[in-house]
């Protein structure tokens, strides 16, 4: 499990390093950036407590803007992530999937989503350390703009019980 997290670390500084050379892109805290022809924003943010306050749960909308003079298709998204602190009982995962959206010229696009985190198996009294810390989740949306070059947007996003308007 040690070198899962390892890796993971690892994806998350090689989906940042780009993002923090284009001016703090997809920097943690941040809600908005551009990276290439897109920029983002993230918007809406909801906070619920779930499960008897086991789980934490916040939706979201991402914001995508298409600033260049060529539209392009996103194929897919890249996920993972990491505890926010120094907590080792969250392990992330890394994923991808299929994302087939296409984004004209000067065109926008909203993505809604979610995200969930909890510890149904922590004491209570630690559950609150857990969601304190949080949990960073790592979002890299890849394609290729109408000319055949790259588009890659790395968003990092900080979930802790401070992110959001609770409900």
């Amino acid at each position: 499990m040690r070198h899962a997290g390892l890796i993971l670390a690892l994806l998350a500084i090689t989906t940042q390093l780009p993002a923090c050379a284009a001016g703090g892109t997809g920097s943690l805290g941040v809600s908005r950036g551009q990276s290439g022809p897109v920029a983002w924003e993230i918007i809406d943010m909801k906070q619920t407590l779930e499960d008897n306050g086991f789980r934490m749960r916040w939706n979201f909308t991402i914001v995508f803007k298409n600033t260049a003079s060529v539209p392009f298709d996103f194929e897919r998204v890249e996920t993972g992530s990491r505890a926010g602190g120094p907590a080792d009982d969250i392990i992330g995962g890394i994923a991808t999937v299929p994302f087939a959206q296409h984004l004209e010229p000067d065109g926008e696009m909203r993505l809604t989503q979610s995200e969930s985190w909890g510890c149904p198996q922590c004491p209570p009294g630690h559950l609150s350390r857990v969601f304190s810390d949080g949990v960073i989740v790592y979002y890299a949306f890849l394609g290729h703009d109408g000319a055949g070059g790259s588009v890659r947007v790395p968003i990092a996003i900080r979930f802790d019980s401070s992110v959001g308007e609770r409900k």
